[in-house]
């Protein structure tokens, strides 16, 4: 299509319904050309301008309101601003409490963002293979600095989900007339079970604000609707750099089902496909200049920067993480509702990792999205996003397929994703996110179509009040009630989740900027809370080692990087303090049979020489564990003198005068 349509244009193509066309559109749109917008007598918030702020206020600062009392409830009781506290540090919490610390201090001191020298001594990391959010970094800089990246990290958690749930709702808004219809659309979108489950400890997966706006981004450019082909193409740009800039690999999702959706409305409406082909064509070209200068640098250092990694180190864990068929009806520890038993069936599903089971909709949502696609039938719009959906949940379910906790011999598509430049790091389960987005989609426009046609404005509280009204507001409570959200998050008592005052009361100045410092717990999951140290520091020590994907070649080479600690005494040591199973795989492959050698002079001297191998400057010990005061002890035989105990934790200061350079 070449230029701008009407709206009757636009309701014959299915974008928007002939019945919501008149209230749709925000009452003050931007246009394409910068001139104001006719405003139809008797339109929504029409009237004084008084009238037309207060509606407006409503009509976006009530779900605001909401959406955010939720997002503070998950992490309760979790201070917004506590700078020491995190409701979880598992898993990646305390690498991205580390990502948003890190930014604003390499940017600061002249360094590339991308390699991170302050960590995985004595190589480094490629961070942008790694958790790295630039633009959440970026962002949240001047929080960060104001405020610590403890708090700052607990804000912007807690905004992914407004904003994400906010992004939802205002695009709805091009499509759906009523206010509630995409509240609830949004709430669903920001509150799903896969927002609940990635919002346990993965920031970059939990902000999503841009996926539904790439969807309506890419509903101008073919329709034309508003938008001329260049503007609607350099948003595009701008929204898929941005999301490169937090995930790649959500942006990968978002680009692969986008190619498919277009090819499917392109074979579903031929002549449509044709009118538009030369303004989607000029669209893509415009949006590749903004994508480019947003995303080039990452780019450039993931594919041909220092540590790069060519590929996932374990494919196998991220191979694990796909869903069940049955996910999508038995409900998880994500959900506050459901027989005992069918929670602790669904949370077995994706390998027992809950977190990554997002795909949970529940029989009665099913059931009311069924009633709702046929009621809707008329929008091309919905069965664009009941076929990608659908595609969606396909992908979601990785390859073989998985039925009831079972693994077949049936591959799916996914299978070939580990081929595929770009997608082989894919987790499957993670493609629930588009699930939910497009479910929300058929959710608010579906019920917008039984508001719109049985409660005409004129008549909408008289039928709100009505039998049948009541009757549908019922129905929607209890198609949503199975994914209640169970909230607020739990906390784990094994986990520590408080900053040793040794950090936040600044005892760590004594350390002199720039050492080396080795950490107990060693900075792997799950015990990675040495990153948040560093972090409360502010990078002023650099630590052995993290949890972070390593080059490939490094690691094939057996060059020595943590946790292939060389020698392997330290890491013997360390093991059976934390979990008394010096053998055990969390500080990498020890020996088939590592035991723990004697406290004696041959121990002492090959503890020396990891410390001089790694050129350690002081190491700092939280007293956690199955039997922590063996590091103590240990080290005290190997430095002939024992630690200050300061702010809760034990520190050996000056180690490499101990051991002699």
């Amino acid at each position: 299509m070449s230029g701008p349509q009407s709206d009757d244009e636009a309701a014959e193509a299915g974008l928007l319904s002939t019945e919501t066309r008149s209230s749709v559109r925000d009452p003050d749109p931007p246009q394409a050309d910068g001139g104001e917008t006719e405003r139809a007598p008797g339109g929504p918030g029409l009237g004084s301008p008084r009238a037309r702020r207060r509606a407006r206020l409503i009509a976006y600062g009530l779900p605001t309101l909401i959406y955010s009392a939720l997002a503070v409830l998950a992490y309760w009781p979790t201070n917004l601003v506590d700078s020491t506290r995190l409701t979880y540090t598992g898993d990646d919490v305390a690498e991205y409490v580390w990502d948003l610390a890190w930014l604003p201090h390499a940017l600061f001191h002249g360094h590339d963002p991308f390699v991170a020298n302050a960590i995985n001594y004595p190589y480094g990391a490629n961070m942008a293979s790694n958790t790295l959010a630039p633009l959440l970094g970026l962002a949240a800089s001047p929080l960060t600095l104001g405020v610590g990246p403890v708090a700052s990290y607990n804000i912007v958690m807690r905004l992914a989900f407004v904003l994400s749930a906010l992004a939802m709702y205002l695009v709805l808004r091009r499509w759906v007339a009523s206010r509630f219809a995409c509240f609830v659309g949004g709430l669903f979108y920001g509150f799903s079970p896969y927002m609940i489950g990635q919002g346990h400890d993965h920031l970059g997966l939990v902000f999503v604000p841009f996926p539904p706006l790439i969807l309506w981004v890419l509903d101008e450019l073919a329709t034309g609707s508003r938008w001329s082909a260049r503007r609607a193409g350099l948003w595009l740009g701008v929204l898929a750099g941005a999301e490169l800039l937090v995930s790649a690999e959500v942006l990968a999702g978002v680009a692969l089902l986008a190619v498919l959706g277009l090819a499917y409305a392109a074979i579903r409406h031929r002549d449509a496909a044709r009118a538009a082909s030369g303004r989607v064509l000029t669209g893509l070209a415009y949006a590749l200049g903004p994508f480019l200068v947003l995303g080039a640098w990452q780019t450039y250092e993931m594919l041909f920067g220092a540590q790069r990694v060519a590929h996932s180190p374990a494919p196998y864990e991220i191979a694990q993480f796909r869903e069940d068929l049955l996910s999508p009806v038995i409900p998880t520890l994500n959900e506050s509702l459901g027989p005992a038993a069918w929670i602790a069936r669904g949370t077995s599903f994706t390998s027992g990792d809950y977190i990554e089971n997002g795909v949970y909709l529940g029989v009665p949502l099913l059931i009311l999205l069924a009633v709702l696609l046929w009621y809707s039938r008329r929008r091309r719009l919905v069965g664009l996003c009941a076929v990608m959906a659908a595609v969606a949940f396909v992908f979601s379910l990785g390859s073989p397929l998985n039925i009831d906790g079972h693994v077949t011999s049936i591959p799916l598509p996914f299978g070939l994703f580990p081929h595929l430049p770009l997608f082989e790091d894919e987790a499957a389960s993670r493609y629930s996110l588009f699930v939910q987005l497009f479910v929300a989609v058929i959710l608010a426009i579906g019920i917008d179509e039984v508001l719109t046609r049985r409660a005409p404005p004129a008549a909408g509280s008289r039928w709100l009040g009505s039998r049948a009204g009541v009757l549908a507001g019922g129905a929607l409570v209890v198609a949503l009630a199975p994914v209640l959200p169970r909230l607020p998050y739990p906390t784990f008592p094994t986990m520590p989740t408080e900053l040793p005052a040794y950090f936040s009361q600044g005892y760590a100045d004594a350390l002199p900027t720039g050492s080396v410092v080795l950490t107990y717990p060693f900075p792997v999951w799950p015990y990675d809370e040495a990153l948040l140290w560093q972090a409360e520091a502010q990078m002023r020590f650099t630590v052995v080692s993290g949890p972070w994907n390593e080059p490939q070649d490094v690691a094939n080479a057996g060059e020595g990087t943590p946790p292939l600690l060389d020698p392997p005494t330290m890491q013997v040591l360390f093991n059976e303090a934390l979990y008394a199973e010096p053998a055990n795989s969390l500080y990498g492959p020890s020996a088939s049979g590592d035991t723990l050698p004697a406290n004696d002079a041959a121990t002492a001297a090959l503890l020396r020489d990891f410390l001089r191998r790694y050129q350690v400057d002081a190491v700092v010990i939280d007293p956690i564990g199955q039997n922590p005061q063996l590091v103590t002890t240990y080290l005290t035989t190997a430095l002939g003198r024992g630690p200050v105990y300061l702010g809760g934790v034990e520190v050996f200061y000056d180690v490499q005068a101990s051991i002699g350079r």
